[in-house]
């Protein structure tokens, strides 16, 4: 498996030479951005085509070249340069410098003109963490830092922020992990679990009969009448059967966007146009028909958006991760039509691909080097569904990795919501600064 073997190529042999790799680009107001000649393929250094992947330094907090460096790491969701509230909390304890690294194919550092399948390949969570082990040596070598390095990641990025520091903890003295499901999973029905405890047992049997109704109608419908409705609802870029049913959960947003309340209180089993009038809310306001899977089909969709990489980040879920949300058997809100079968049709439509990925087999390489690491402390958030991939103090057996669990918070909101000295997140605030403080002394 050819992603397995770059990481531990660089994990036995160290860094290439860089000499000469880094540029400097502009001065910001508080930041300095820079651009890295980052290696294209891992595997061929020495014949690799480069791309220009961005990074963002701050100074201000440092004292001298000898100071600590946060490195905050940007995953498929991107940051705009933009360090968070943890990050720059534990850069402003340690007096550190801070540096923030795009992640190759998000935002602006992208390799190709379009995410063609061919292009993609290049896209992997072994390229990723050799990228931020090429940044690392090129900015302590060219801008000539000498202090302890500590890595920052939340979800995704939370990922490379522990392999990163289980796979060379001669580079990266310790790791924080905020909300990173470390461990792939190719189906997680969990998910829809967690969205219908969060509507509530009223308002799921409020909208379950309507969703039931929605997907025969979707499935078996005539063409002229599934076209008819497909409009009725405002599906412009969404044309396919599919597609539709996979617009129809829309709850998800909802959820995130804290609706929950509104919505519920709308909805009643014996009218569906209050249903009917959220979906189509929904696709006009939550850009769900933009980012439909008929579009993530589009090699073009890069022009589309380059602040969340949802073609990109597909590619990831169906080539390495899973997390692929199907409906859960019998007390969830997700059309049933979201299933396996389903998810392998989208990934051999989309990319190719003739099998869904074999995630105990990432696993075996990854996590089984994480479990066996130190100095990682991975931050699980109470009301996020992907804190049963992460290690937490349920599940943790080894001593070397600390482990928080913030009880009512949500995916990634503790690296936000954390106040200048971790005050907003109470005594869990105050633990990830004292780990911060231990690895960058």
């Amino acid at each position: 498996m050819k992603v397995l073997s770059i990481v531990l190529a660089f994990a036995l042999f160290g860094p290439m030479a860089i000499a000469g790799d880094l540029s400097f680009l502009r001065q910001g107001e508080q930041m300095e951005e820079w651009a890295i000649a980052q290696v294209l393929d891992h595997d061929n250094p020495s014949s690799s085509p480069r791309f220009e992947q961005k990074i963002y330094l701050y100074q201000g907090f440092a004292k001298a070249l000898s100071s600590p460096v946060i490195l905050q790491i940007c995953g498929e969701e991107g940051c705009d340069g933009v360090p968070t509230a943890a990050a720059i909390a534990a850069a402003t304890q340690a007096e550190a410098f801070l540096l923030v690294v795009e992640h190759r194919f998000y935002e602006s550092s992208q390799p190709f003109a379009d995410l063609s399948t061919e292009n993609l390949r290049f896209l992997s969570t072994a390229a990723a963490v050799n990228d931020l082990i090429r940044v690392i040596e090129a900015v302590k070598t060219e801008l000539r830092l000498t202090g302890k390095w500590l890595s920052v990641g939340c979800s995704y990025a939370g990922n490379l922020s522990a392999y990163l520091r289980a796979f060379r903890p001669d580079l990266v003295n310790g790791a924080i992990a905020a909300s990173a499901p470390v461990q792939a999973e190719l189906l997680v029905p969990h998910f829809d679990t967690y969205l219908a405890s969060v509507l509530g047992p009223e308002c799921v049997a409020a909208i379950r009969p309507h969703i039931q109704a929605l997907e025969a109608f979707i499935q078996t419908a005539s063409e002229e009448d599934f076209e008819k409705f497909r409009l009725s609802i405002g599906l412009q870029i969404t044309k396919s059967r599919e597609g539709v049913l996979d617009a129809l959960h829309f709850t998800p947003a909802l959820v995130r966007d804290g609706l929950v309340g509104d919505f519920c209180r709308s909805q009643s089993a014996n009218d569906i146009q209050p249903y009917l009038a959220w979906w189509k809310w929904s696709l006009a306001n939550k850009s769900l028909d933009r980012f439909s899977i008929e579009s993530i089909m589009d090699p073009s969709f890069v022009t589309v958006d380059l602040s969340f990489g949802v073609r990109q980040w597909w590619w990831q879920m169906c080539t390495e991760y899973g997390y692929l949300q199907v409906a859960a058997s019998t007390n969830g809100v997700a059309p049933q039509r979201l299933n396996e079968e389903f998810y392998a049709n989208f990934c051999r439509e989309a990319f190719g691909l003739e099998q869904l990925p074999d995630t105990n087999r990432f696993n075996e390489f990854y996590l089984s080097r994480v479990k066996q690491s130190d100095r990682i402390l991975f931050v699980a958030s109470e009301d996020d569904p992907y804190s049963k991939l992460t290690i937490t103090p349920e599940n943790n057996t080894n001593p070397g990795l600390r482990t928080l669990l913030i009880p009512g918070d949500s995916h990634c909101s503790a690296m936000q919501d954390f106040g200048s000295e971790g005050e907003a997140l109470g005594p869990q605030g105050r633990a990830i600064l004292e780990a911060v403080a231990e690895w960058t002394r």
